[in-house]
C-alpha cells in the first residue's frame, strides 16, 4: 500500500507545476493534500479530471 502526503500550499500553484503528471506517476493508493488554499466556488479542471 502506498500513501502520499503532500503539503501543496495552494492548489492553483501546484496545477501549473505539473501536479497532474506527478499524481499519475506516483500511483498512490491514498493521496493526501495538506494546507490547500482555494476560494469557495473556484474549481480546477485538472483536479476534476483526477478525482471525479
Amino acid at each position: 500500500m502506498k500513501l502520499i502526503s503532500w503539503n501543496v500550499n495552494g492548489l492553483r500553484a501546484c496545477e501549473g507545476k505539473g501536479f497532474s503528471e506527478v499524481f499519475r506517476e506516483l500511483d498512490a493508493d491514498f493521496f493526501c493534500l495538506q494546507e490547500t488554499k482555494m476560494q469557495a466556488g473556484r474549481s480546477l479542471q485538472c483536479f476534476q479530471v483526477l478525482f471525479f
